[in-house]
Formats: C-alpha cells, structure tokens, sequence
C-alpha cells in the first residue's frame, strides 16, 4: 500500500490526507486481523477419507462399537429434517 502524499495523492472530500491515511492504515490492519485468525483455523479439520478409513465398511457396523459413539457433525447447507413449514414467514399465523 503506498503512502499518502498531501497534493498529490488522491484524498476523499472533506478528509486531510493525514486522517485519510489514517482510516486506510485502520483498515489494513483490520484486514491484516482477520487474515491471521483465518490462518489460525488452517489444518484444525476432520479428513474425511481418513475418518472414513478408520470408521471402516463393514455391514454389520462392528466401527460403531470400537468407537466413543461420540457423533461428528458438520454444517449443511439444506434442512435435511424433512418436515416442511408451508406458513409465510412474514403473516401471524393463528391456531384455530
């Protein structure tokens, strides 16, 4: 990012080029924050092949007892409940 150099950089409307360069070092280290706690969640996932090697695929589901029958759940796009709510979501529904 280059610096601001009053007179011959452009600087917003009604900022001094101090208070612009300001707001543009503020949302660099912003960006900077949250560029570090994304790498910091880098590698802390389940592999799935390597779950799924050791879950195994056998029929009789003899994986399931060798196990903590402890459950791994992941964030899914749809509702896979399979109960529909036909209400409007906006409209006050009344009970009858």
């Amino acid at each position: 990012m280059g610096k601001i150099q009053p007179g011959k950089s452009y600087v917003p409307a009604g900022l001094t080029a101090a208070e612009y360069e300001k707001i543009r070092l503020g949302e660099k280290a912003k960006k900077e924050a949250n560029y570090q706690k994304n790498v910091a969640k880098a590698g802390k996932f389940v592999d799935y092949t390597e779950w799924y090697k050791k879950r195994g695929t056998d029929l009789n589901d003899a994986w399931a007892k060798t196990q903590s029958r402890g459950h791994n759940m992941v964030k899914t796009k749809f509702d896979w409940s399979g109960q529909k709510n036909d209400a409007t979501l906006w409209a006050k529904v009344e009970k009858k």
